[in-house]
């Protein structure tokens, strides 16, 4: 399964630091990230997900995170599901 995870965090580089290592901890591997800055003190993170885990697993410690301050949960995608146009964007 895929997810897309979007965070307001500070900007610090600690922050994506510490995101990727809760990520990695909590047994999820990260597929794609886009940072984009929002403002001076803050950044966006876009995170897409792959794991057959439970989602919330992950997204009950990234709320725990002391840099995030807006966590968003997008759409999940099976890319087995997914149309062959799908697949070919979610592998790359």
């Amino acid at each position: 399964m895929h997810t897309i995870v979007t965070l307001l965090v500070d900007h610090q580089p600690i922050a994506i630091e510490r995101i990727l290592q809760v990520t990695r901890y909590r047994g999820f591997t990260v597929t794609g990230l886009k940072l984009s800055r929002e403002d001076t003190f803050q950044q966006s993170v876009t995170l897409e997900i792959a794991s057959d885990r439970n989602i919330e697993l992950l997204i009950n410690q990234l709320a725990k995170v002391y840099h995030v301050m807006e966590l968003k949960v997008g759409a999940s995608l099976d890319i087995n599901q997914a149309e062959p146009a799908m697949q070919q964007a979610i592998a790359h």
